[in-house]
This record gives C-alpha cells, sequence and structure tokens, in this order.
C-alpha cells in the first residue's frame, strides 16, 4: 500500500534541518521526506483550440528564458468557444543572505545549506574564498558577493561593481549585495553609501539590496546589536515572500536571512495606464512630517518582536507622509517632446549626477572640480537640446517642401 502525507506549515514558517532530520529518524526506510519548493502559477486565457503545450513552452522560453525550461505547461480542453486556457508553473527564485565573517567553517556549511534549502543566489558579505561551481560575482573590495550555485536555475544579464557593492541583474529581478566596513572613516563610510544609492537609482524596477552595513540598531531592546538588513523597491516587495532568520547552524557569528522571489511577475503595459497614487514631495511640510512621526513612534510597541515593530514602523511612516504632503497621480510612459533623444537623456542623468556631486562636495569642502564639472554638465544639455530642435525644425521645413499635404499636420 501507497501514499503520500503532506505537513502543511504555517506561511512564512521556515522548516529547519532538524525538524526534517528528526522526520527521517522517526521514519527511516519506511518513507522518503521531501521539502517542497514553492512555486508561482503562470495563466494564459483565451487560446484558440489548436495551440499545443510545446508552442507555449517554447513562447514561454523567449520571453522568459530563466524560467520557461523549467516551466511545467498544462493546457486545457477547449470550451465551447473553441478557446482553451494555459496553466504553467515554475519555482520561485530562492535567496539565501549569509554574512559569513571569513570563516572556513561557514564557508563549509554554506554549500551544504544551499542543497538543503534549494537555494538559486546567495547575497555573501565577508566571503572566505571564492567557490568552485556557478557564477561568482564580488566588489571592488572583495567584501561582498553574489553566488549563483546553479547557472542552468538562473542566468546573469548584466552586472557591475563599486567600492563595497556588486549588482547582478536576471530576468527575475536586480540584487543588490553589500557590506561597509566598520573601520572606514565617517566621510568613506558616506562616500561609499552615496555611490550605493546612486547606483540604485541608476538601476530602478525590481531591485533588492541586502548586506551589512555595519550600523547600529537603536529600537528599543535592540540596541548595539549590527542587523544585517534586506531592502525591496516597491516592485519588488510585492513579490517577495517567506522572509524569515534561518535557525540552522551557520559556522558565522551572524544567522543567515532566507526568502523567495516570485518569478512570475506581470510586467507593465506599454501604453498611457493610470497608476497608484503617490505623494508629492515637492510640496512636503517637514515639520508635519517629523511631528506627526515623532507622535506615531512615541506608542508602545513590544521591542523583542521584530515583524511587530517593522509594520509599527511602516504604518507611522505612511500616516506622517499621508499628514505632510498630498498625493499626486502618475501616468505611465508620457509621451517626449518632439526634440527628445536618448543622448539628451543621457546627457541629463549626468548632469543629475554632477549636481548631487557638487551638493555633497561642498559639505565636505570648497567643491571647486565639482561645480566646474556640473557646469560643463549643463552646457552640454543645453548644446544637445539646441541642437535637437534645430535639426528637428529643419527635418519639417525639408518635409514640408517634399510633402506639405501630409508633413504640415505632423507638429
Amino acid at each position: 500500500m501507497s501514499g503520500a502525507l503532506l505537513l502543511e506549515m504555517k506561511k512564512g514558517t521556515q522548516v529547519s534541518t532538524d525538524f526534517i532530520n528528526k522526520i527521517k529518524g522517526a521514519l527511516q526506510k519506511t518513507a522518503e521526506v521531501k521539502e517542497l519548493k514553492p512555486t508561482s502559477t503562470l495563466e494564459i486565457w483565451d487560446l484558440d483550440a489548436l495551440t499545443t503545450a510545446n508552442e507555449v513552452e517554447e513562447a514561454i522560453q523567449k520571453i522568459l528564458p530563466d524560467i520557461g525550461d523549467r516551466l511545467k505547461v498544462v493546457v486545457t480542453k477547449p470550451n465551447s468557444r473553441e478557446q482553451q486556457m494555459c496553466i504553467g508553473k515554475s519555482p520561485n527564485m530562492k535567496i539565501l543572505q549569509a554574512n559569513m565573517h571569513r570563516s572556513k567553517t561557514a564557508d563549509s556549511l554554506l554549500s551544504q545549506l544551499v542543497l538543503e534549502k534549494a537555494v538559486d543566489v546567495v547575497i555573501i558579505s565577508e566571503q572566505y574564498k571564492t567557490p568552485n561551481n556557478g557564477t561568482f560575482l564580488t566588489d571592488n573590495t572583495g567584501t561582498a558577493a553574489i553566488w549563483l550555485p546553479n547557472i542552468n536555475n538562473f542566468t546573469v544579464t548584466r552586472s557591475g561593481a563599486g567600492q563595497g557593492f556588486v549588482w547582478a541583474q536576471t530576468k527575475i529581478c536586480t540584487i543588490m549585495s553589500c557590506y561597509l566596513t566598520p573601520s572606514d572613516s565617517i566621510n568613506e563610510f558616506k562616500t561609499k553609501l552615496d555611490a550605493i544609492e546612486d547606483q540604485a537609482q541608476q538601476l530602478g524596477g525590481d531591485l533588492i539590496i541586502a548586506g551589512d552595513f555595519n550600523s547600529r540598531a537603536i529600537e528599543p531592546g535592540c540596541e548595539g546589536t549590527i542587523p544585517d538588513i534586506t531592502l525591496a523597491a516597491e516592485r519588488a516587495a510585492n513579490r517577495l515572500q517567506e522572509w524569515g532568520v534561518l535557525k540552522d547552524y551557520t559556522g558565522s557569528d551572524h544567522q543567515y536571512i532566507c526568502f523567495s522571489i516570485n518569478s512570475n511577475h506581470r510586467r507593465r503595459p506599454d501604453h498611457d495606464k493610470k497608476t497608484t497614487r503617490r505623494w508629492n514631495a515637492k510640496k512636503l511640510d517637514t515639520e508635519k512630517l517629523i511631528e506627526v512621526l515623532d507622535a506615531r513612534m512615541e506608542t508602545g510597541v513590544d521591542p523583542r518582536d521584530a515583524r511587530s515593530i517593522v509594520r509599527h514602523t511602516m504604518r507611522a511612516i505612511e500616516h506622517s507622509c499621508a499628514a505632510a504632503m498630498p498625493k499626486t497621480t502618475s501616468f505611465l510612459k508620457r509621451k517626449a517632446a518632439y526634440w527628445w533623444n536618448e543622448q539628451i537623456a543621457e546627457l541629463r542623468r549626468a548632469c543629475l549626477r554632477a549636481r548631487k556631486k557638487m551638493t555633497r562636495a561642498r559639505s565636505r569642502s570648497s567643491a571647486t572640480a565639482e561645480i566646474e564639472d556640473h557646469k560643463e554638465a549643463r552646457k552640454r544639455l543645453k548644446l544637445a537640446i539646441v541642437h535637437s530642435k534645430k535639426s528637428k525644425w529643419e527635418e519639417l521645413r525639408n518635409d514640408i517642401n517634399t510633402n506639405p499635404w501630409v508633413s504640415a499636420t505632423k507638429s
């Protein structure tokens, strides 16, 4: 007689290795014990009755190469209108955040944890050595790294590194690993933090930032501790699941963090579409924000419960923002000016970067060089706009001379 028994755990529960080993020990050789990996479901509606599962798999493979080859596709029977539905399931991206503290023991145990937890990506701080398998990316100081143990699961499409950070982009999301050493001076710390901020803004999208910033916690009950942190952009946060601290022994003086990213995410449409209402930061009342935030944070919360602290803090921030500034409606993909092009867009980004560097340098020195760089960046942007407008005007004149009945209406 054969059968299966499913133990369903509460959502967010981390299944430890000890728990699995105890079950195996109790069952011995009478049964096989497996840990199920979270999956995401993709549904495609209103397919014609002639579409096959193989055709769907090939199409998904072209759009999502990182998960297409691991997607299990089932096509339903056609309905009365000769339409059918396709259901595809793929495993989520499982991420392990590990602060190894240069430990040889932690390095040995990490490989075992990766296998036990079926990890796809490891975000590492203070690595011991470079592993022999997979894709391994490090920052310029050798203290932050990203490791993809199995390149057949997910592949890196773009990557980059700086002082104290390294990032990798996949089809699922973009991951940044950070480590800021405590031996840095406050100015060095701020410089590295500014570089991380600049890189994060350039990457945007589904971004996850994780690591050890060596900053001490100030929350009641947590004073003096230096926690590893996980940050997620708004789009990525909606897809982050099962975040939790592992109880497994790691060999490091840090406990590791494990979470999953939903691999089936919907892309934003290209056409203009109304999106969520956001706060208008240009009309921010700073004094009101601080006043409401202070009042909200004074209310009691259990200092031993990290989740309660996070929920309480996020609610306090939301209420404070609502009280201190109005909301505005944003639209996707606004129309560009007739003279706009990618070169001008890049020059504007360069101008913004130069202005940030100038502002930061002014707080530390006279910033003579940064001021000149900003002036030069503004000059290049201004000339590019003038040249583009002149070029477009000449194109319009030539079009009118060639075909006045059509081109004259383009403006």
